[in-house]
């Protein structure tokens, strides 16, 4: 089974069967079951770490006699990352007290992540190979999800969802999972393995059109661009323009023979300009534009340590608000936040909090930056997965929160996990060969 896995080129430094069976099934089962079973990503998370720490001293001793030291800057700068939203967390709890673990349980999914990624650069995993065979699952899983339950549709209004994800989460993930399978079929030489991912794109996109979530759809055209950059960058012919320009015909057809899709498009961007001009501001998107308007204000009355979770409530009778404070935003904001992952910590945690989902973005941003075109492929592909994942979640993230549940926190832990061990290990073993040079 072990020598099978090595030459699938998913664990390379096998040498435990048991560990490397539990290892492959725990780590596509937390990608496959992401939206269509609730829990498995949290259960497949804390499996992967209890075996993180059962291998934590050999992972520290292989890192230590095998990195050099501008890579373990760049490991150091990963780290601290993965470190800040629980050191946020712990800055405000410091400041204004109100301790209680529920508030980092979330912060610590990713503090935890770290352990995984250790063990997952001495194990020497292809966490993009665990991608390029589980997100087409994950998606057709996520479809028969929807499919087998029509009450939840009902129960949303006819937008997709499942029992435990709502459309706007749903819609924002499913994004993610269309952009990522986009970008695999620029890595599938066998025709079987691209018609495979090419069927994850296309469910994909009715996953993403059924949500009816348009904060989403606003992030389509970036994940476009990117797959064309990379198109052009890899094959330099005009085939990747003509697809850019039938996917937005489809969805532009879709606009006008879907009468539920046009209606949402159509009547948010009315919605947007009623509440520039102050008229009919109690609209969907112009709750949110109000709410991110009152969030800036609470913020800039504490901007340190922040007000902690949900501490913010008992400012929204204080008149530092205009016109557009009504009670229904001021009642949406108290039970669900301002609908945006960076004005949320700057609200929970203040400036801390807004550091620590700045890093969250930007680090792994330009990090996959830097390497989406290397020579080496696993570094590259792992790359070119992270960079539309990461653009995904900070598009998404202007209208909603893309942190704010422990199985987003856990699968975004694991995400950056993998997808960084595959690029540290790759470039440790690149070091190793120069030295033997």
């Amino acid at each position: 089974m072990s020598s099978i896995f090595n030459n699938m080129g998913i664990v390379k430094n096998n040498k435990l069967v048991l560990f490397d069976v539990l290892l492959f099934f725990t780590t596509c089962l937390s990608v496959v079951g992401f939206l269509s079973i609730r829990g498995v990503t949290n259960k497949c998370f804390f499996i992967l770490l209890v075996i993180s720490l059962f291998f934590f001293i050999k992972s520290v001793s292989y890192i230590k006699n095998n990195i050099d030291r501008p890579l373990f800057k760049e490991l150091s700068i990963v780290i601290l990352m993965l470190s800040l939203p629980t050191i946020s967390v712990f800055v405000n709890h410091l400041a204004i007290g109100g301790w209680a673990y529920r508030y980092f349980d979330g912060p610590t999914r990713m503090l935890y992540s770290v352990l995984i990624m250790l063990f997952f650069i001495y194990k020497r995993i292809n966490y993009s190979r665990i991608f390029y065979i589980t997100v087409p699952l994950a998606i057709f899983a996520t479809a028969l999800e929807v499919y087998l339950h029509p009450g939840v549709l009902e129960q949303w209004g006819g937008r997709f969802a499942t029992y435990f994800v709502d459309p706007n989460t749903f819609g924002v993930y499913s994004v993610a999972l269309f952009g990522i399978c986009l970008v695999q079929t620029l890595f599938s030489h066998r025709k079987i393995m691209l018609f495979y991912q090419i069927v994850g794109v296309i469910i994909a996109a009715w996953l993403v059109v059924g949500s009816g979530t348009r904060g989403s759809w606003i992030a389509l055209p970036f994940v476009l661009v990117i797959w064309l950059f990379l198109y052009q960058k890899k094959y330099s012919n005009n085939i990747g323009y003509w697809v850019v320009f039938l996917l937005f015909v489809l969805f532009i057809g879709g606009i006008y023979f879907i009468p539920s899709l046009r209606e949402r498009v159509v009547v948010g961007i009315m919605e947007i300009s009623n509440w520039v001009k102050g008229v009919s501001i109690d609209s969907s998107p112009g709750i949110r534009l109000s709410m991110w308007k009152m969030s800036w204000q609470l913020f800039i009355h504490n901007p340190v340590f922040g007000y902690g979770d949900g501490g913010y409530i008992q400012y929204l009778s204080r008149p530092w608000f205009g016109s557009t404070a009504t009670d229904v935003v001021k009642e949406t904001i108290a039970c669900c936040g301002p609908h945006n992952e960076l004005l949320t910590n700057m609200l929970n945690s203040g400036i801390f909090g807004g550091v620590s989902v700045i890093g969250l973005f930007f680090v792994p941003l330009l990090f996959f930056l830097r390497n989406i075109f290397n020579k080496n492929n696993k570094i590259s592909e792992a790359s070119q997965i992270g960079l539309v994942y990461i653009v995904v979640l900070i598009v998404s993230s202007i209208t909603g929160g893309v942190f704010h549940l422990k199985y987003l926190a856990s699968f975004y832990g694991l995400t950056m996990a993998g997808l960084f061990a595959q690029i540290f290990s790759e470039k440790i073993l690149m070091m190793q060969a120069k030295k033997i040079k």
